[in-house]
């Protein structure tokens, strides 16, 4: 049979529906990525452009300038009064207008916390036709304060659903930003939250668009100490950060920097929580439903106590040994403010800033023997009438550990009295004899002093009574007095200021130039033959202390102020006003 030359044969056929079919496949393959590539570029330009219509409508809200829509005056925050005007951040629609389904979705997908609360807003059609925002179709979740843009439908994208830039992998969408000339900046704010400091890192602004960032922050380290390691946070999306600041660290200061990879870095700035000085807003009357007054008792009182011979009555009646005097919680203490933390309990300590007085305006008396075994105990007493406002967890007098504290002074260490009999921590053992007070420094100094006269009295706290010593025995006394200028930390106010400053918000606070008020603090100085026994103060000038009674059967009464310290329980909040006396920190 003649062979058909113009044919085609089976083979030819099949290879060539092969082919068409592969064709076919390619085709759409590519129709496909076509589509997904366009979905990918619509989406990443339609949030480019809320974006910076949303970077300029914060710039615009943070600097309080105005912006017209529809009509209406936005004008930054917001006015109140006659003027009223809404705030930028009210744009938009209520969130309750909102399709919640796709509230809900964007918000699980996001990852992000869409409230009301959180300044959200929905961006739909009409909002953003009236912002005479172009090539734009979507709609959005928007939070100017934040400089959030959230889709509204998200973008589908091999299998999964992105509603901002930032989720996109890495190169399908590169944030641009200009390395050289971008200027980043930040403000810090802060509060006490139950228990707990908090510094807000707010306002970070930048000139390009960055929407993802780091902060690095370290505890400050003291002068001459290395510095601390740098503790560096995940990414975070927004203009807000918070840093959580236990209890113990309220009053140190912290370094803190904004940072974007190995690029960009804004300067380190130093916060904090509170410092010393700073005025809270405590109210020991809490509204004035607190009336308490305490009276302190006169105590044991006699004529003779001064004779040579002891006080032989038992059970000594505790006082002030000078006379009742009484404290009324409603005296003004003109505010209060802050003392320290507390290193044991991690609790907040003010203290008033106005030295208390009586209810007739004077000075607390504390005089002789009494004066001293219970004068601590009555400081304490009538501080503790002003620990019972919002807040508190009681009070106690003001104590020279909490002066030494703030203007560095270390008496284990100081010089104050070198080489006398009574240098602080000297130990002295007296011995009585038939001449007189024999008496052997731990130094090594040794006497005797030939008086016959010479009267030894001492404080049995077994028996709660004072007694003389009588020949053949001995009392061994430590020295623990001590007097300083806060400012030299030495017994010469002339000098290099190694501790406070004297136009130091400290210097201020402990009233060193105006005032006298006692420390809830005994002291006991030796001397060759007699032992002086008092209760620290502070003096207009320095840290002293004043002898109420001393073992030869001396006697003395002073009256100075009182300072309350009020402890601050675990659960208070501290926020708003500035810590001035003008505008202190409110206490919640």
């Amino acid at each position: 049979m003649k062979k058909n030359e113009s044919g085609i044969t089976l083979m030819s056929l099949v290879i060539t529906i092969i082919v068409l079919l592969i064709l076919a496949t390619i085709g759409a393959t590519s129709g496909i990525s076509t589509i997904r590539s366009s979905k990918l570029t619509k989406f990443t330009t339609e949030m480019k452009i809320m974006q910076l219509k949303v970077n300029d409508l914060y710039d615009t809200y943070t600097n309080n300038r105005s912006v017209t829509v529809n009509g209406t005056e936005y004008v930054g925050k917001g006015t109140d009064g006659e003027e009223a005007k809404p705030g930028i951040q009210t744009i938009g629609k209520d969130l309750s207008s909102a399709p919640q389904d796709k509230l809900n979705k964007a918000s699980a997908g996001s990852g992000m916390d869409i409230t009301t609360e959180n300044g959200y807003r929905y961006y739909d059609a009409a909002t953003i036709k009236s912002l005479e925002i172009d090539g734009v179709e979507g709609e959005f979740f928007i939070s100017v304060p934040n400089r959030q843009v959230i889709s509204a439908d998200g973008l589908d994208y091999k299998g999964t659903t992105y509603y901002t830039l930032e989720q996109l992998p890495d190169g399908l969408y590169n944030v641009e930003y200009n390395k050289v000339d971008g200027n980043l900046s930040f403000e810090t704010t802060s509060e006490v939250k139950n228990g707990t400091g908090k510094i807000h890192i707010v306002n970070i602004s930048y000139d390009q668009y960055v929407n993802k960032w780091q902060v690095r922050y370290r505890l400050k380290a003291e002068e001459g100490q290395e510095e601390n390691p740098w503790t560096i946070t995940e990414d975070f999306t927004g203009n807000e950060f918070t840093i959580d600041v236990p209890t113990e660290n309220l009053l140190k200061d912290y370094e803190i920097q904004i940072i974007h990879g190995d690029e960009i870095a804004s300067e380190i700035k130093t916060a904090h929580v509170l410092q010393v000085g700073d005025y809270i807003d405590y109210d020991p009357t809490n509204g004035g439903t607190i009336t308490t007054t305490y009276t302190s008792p006169q105590g044991t009182y006699h004529a003779d106590e001064s004779a040579a011979k002891a006080d032989t009555s038992p059970n000594m009646v505790e006082g002030n040994g000078y006379a009742d005097q009484s404290f009324s919680v409603s005296a003004n203490t003109n505010g209060w403010r802050v003392l320290g933390v507390d290193e044991d309990t991690n609790q907040i300590l003010l203290v008033s800033a106005n030295i208390v007085q009586t209810i007739d305006n004077k000075g607390f008396y504390l005089r002789g023997q009494t004066g001293y075994e219970w004068g601590i105990k009555e400081l304490n007493d009538i501080c503790a009438i002003y620990g019972q406002g919002k807040g508190a967890n009681g009070a106690r007098s003001i104590t020279v550990d909490d002066i030494n504290k703030i203007t560095g002074y270390n008496p284990e260490i100081a010089q104050c009295y070198d080489g006398e009999i009574y240098e602080y921590g000297n130990e002295v053992t007296y011995i009585k004899n038939e001449s007189g007070i024999e008496y052997s420094a731990s130094y090594g100094q040794n006497g005797i002093e030939e008086d016959e006269t010479t009267i030894f009295k001492y404080f049995d706290e077994n028996k709660n009574i004072w007694k003389l010593l009588n020949v053949g025995e001995s009392k061994k006394y430590l020295s623990t007095a001590y007097f300083y200028f806060p400012n030299t930390l030495t017994t010469n106010k002339n000098g290099d200021t190694n501790g406070i400053d004297t136009d130091s918000v400290e210097y201020d606070l402990l009233s060193f130039a105006t005032g006298q008020y006692w420390l809830g603090s005994n002291i006991i100085r030796v001397h060759t033959n007699y032992v002086g026994f008092g209760i620290n103060y502070v003096n207009n000038s320095g840290v002293g202390f004043c002898g109420l009674s001393g073992s030869d059967g001396y006697i003395r009464s002073e009256a100075y102020g009182v300072r309350p310290v009020v402890s601050l329980n675990f659960a208070i909040n501290i926020s708003g006003g500035s810590g001035t006396p003008d505008s202190p920190y409110e206490l919640k």
